[in-house]
């Protein structure tokens, strides 16, 4: 998709704060890294001999993923070549499946996450006839697809149906690889929003081991970054597994929002040091790999806008950041998972927010104009059209677009700042760095939705899309900011961005040679859901960042 009950629970967001809040006690080890070639780059083929230059992040790779059309259309040299190359570098294999049966005349499942029996058969032979083990194999949103998509193309099967027709498929893989080890993917935050959700998901895994004779291993997920619910879902997600001690995974890739190589890797950078360092999560394995256009090569890996680069600058050490409030601030430490100090590096404590003396920091979005577009439209979204309700205290500046080559279109707009009460969101103006902005406050289920004006642009031009913005207190955004190209029929691509909450820097200091450091002002409680934090960024790219929120 690229997209038993539990004894207790506890809301997502105080799990949220209570994980961040945790010194960490004791070094996790380190994921198992998957990797799945981006199919549509021009070098996937190109990747499997000796001196491909991306030996060091193959030597990284413990799984190496083929998805089933792969199999089916690549020659068989290129399979050979996949094979072999894996076994040099000691790489199992995963078989990438969409797993529900679907009949050959179907009245539903024309969709992604179900495929004709007959092509799991033909799959299954020709690996078979290469001589390729297969080690794992994925079903790809069995749950979703099969019984939760909204869509005309899925089948709303119940849970029984729904196990029936995955073993159609499944029985094959594991006939032919009796030894083979199952993974289920869905979508987050699509899945987690169904209230019965965790009923069906151990339902259907005890269906399941029952019709294979094995059980589901592994749950991973295929997260909606754009999406401001997926770190609560995230955290419901890895809790559940460890209650039904199954293994937890991430797929590690940027939101359908990037619009270039540079801003998918630097959209992935950021998706896993949140999901490591602010919700510290350490997934039992991760899958490198991307369902968009971008990024275009997967070598070199000395390039930093390939995909193989991204798994080099993955694999750092990982220290551990312990901080407890001393007085008026924070004193800590900073060591590694073998107990060496950190010395020498910077330590930074934010409240988060905006810093009503500063201007408001800016987002810039970069992109090609889609090839038939001729407008564009920027649009506001809080708690709608976002699949998200929530709290929010927003300030949003003038949002301006500007061709930079090809074109020379350009247009700001700005969210009005008149007081005024729509629908129960409060809307007015507020001076932030001496500029008066726009705020908004919205709570859950009121809503608002704004459009600008219709532009002109320049097909195949480039652009940049500016957006300052923040939130008061770090509260937000349930919703996010478009930007819809327009063709001459009226069809549309958005480009979706949910600005981040902002924060202010209130102190900072350096690691001693024994790693310790000290922030003499912190204030221990201030407005919002995420009141401060004591932050290391990693040192320039030397060590993984790590952030520490308290609980208060």
């Amino acid at each position: 998709m690229r997209k038993f009950i539990a004894p207790f629970m506890i809301s997502p967001l105080l799990a949220l704060l209570l994980l961040a809040g945790t010194p960490a006690a004791a070094q996790l080890p380190e994921p198992e890294v998957w990797f799945n070639p981006h199919g549509p780059g021009v070098d996937m083929y190109s990747m499997w001999t000796p001196t491909a230059p991306w030996q060091q992040a193959a030597s990284k790779v413990n799984v190496l993923v083929l998805v089933h059309w792969v199999v089916r259309q690549a020659t068989d040299d290129q399979l050979i070549s996949m094979r072999d190359f894996a076994a040099l570098h000691h790489m199992k294999i995963d078989l990438s499946t969409e797993p529900i049966a679907k009949f050959p005349t179907p009245v539903c499942g024309n969709e992604e996450g179900y495929m004709l029996i007959s092509e799991m058969a033909a799959t299954v032979a020709r690996l078979i006839s290469l001589g390729i083990k297969v080690d794992w194999v994925d079903m790809d949103g069995p749950l979703q697809a099969g019984s939760y998509d909204n869509y005309p193309g899925g089948c709303h099967l119940a849970i029984p149906d729904l196990v029936t027709q995955v073993a159609l498929t499944m029985n094959l893989v594991v006939a032919a690889w009796p030894g083979v080890r199952i993974m289920e993917i869905e979508p987050l935050v699509a899945v987690t929003s169904v209230p019965t959700w965790r009923a069906d998901e151990t339902a259907f895994h005890l269906g399941l081991a029952h019709a294979l004779g094995r059980r589901v291993e592994v749950m991973q997920s295929d997260v909606e970054w754009v999406n401001p619910r997926w770190k609560q879902s995230m955290l419901a997600l890895h809790e559940y597994t460890r209650q039904q001690n199954l293994g937890y995974s991430v797929i590690y890739d940027a939101s359908s929002a990037a619009t270039s190589d540079a801003t998918w890797i630097s959209g992935a950078v950021s998706n896993f040091e949140a999901v490591e360092g602010e919700l510290h999560i350490i997934p039992d394995k991760i899958l490198f790999t991307s369902w968009s256009p971008y990024p275009l090569y997967n070598m070199p890996e000395t390039s930093p806008t390939a995909q193989t680069w991204l798994i080099n600058r993955y694999v750092r050490p990982r220290p551990i950041l312990q901080a407890q409030f001393v007085g008026r601030g924070v004193h800590g430490k900073l060591f590694t998972p073998d107990g060496k100090p950190v010395a020498g590096v910077t330590i930074n404590g934010y409240k988060h927010g905006v810093d009503f003396t500063q201007p408001l920091p800016v987002q810039v979005v970069t992109g090609v104009v889609p090839a038939t577009s001729v407008q564009a439209i920027i649009g506001v979204r809080v708690n709608v059209e976002c699949n998200c309700t929530g709290t929010n205290d927003l300030l949003l500046g003038n949002l301006s677009y500007q061709e930079s080559q090809g074109g020379t279109s350009r247009y700001t707009t700005s969210f009005p700042t008149t007081a005024s009460v729509q629908n129960g969101v409060i809307l007015g103006g507020e001076y932030v760095g001496g500029t008066l902005v726009n705020r908004i406050i919205a709570l859950s289920p009121n809503w608002t939705l704004w459009n600008s004006n219709v532009f002109p642009v320049t097909a195949n031009a480039q652009y940049q899309w500016t957006i300052p913005a923040a939130t008061v207190g770090g509260v937000g955004w349930a919703g996010n900011v478009i930007l819809i190209f327009i063709d001459a029929s009226g069809n549309g691509t958005r480009i979706t961005v949910v600005p981040a909450p902002g924060k202010a820097l209130v102190s900072t200091t350096v690691t001693a040679a024994d790693g310790t450091f000290a922030l003499p002002k912190l204030p221990r409680a201030v407005d919002g859901p995420n009141p401060v934090s004591v932050e290391f960024d990693g040192a320039g790219g030397n060590y993984r960042p790590n952030i520490w929120t308290p609980l208060h």
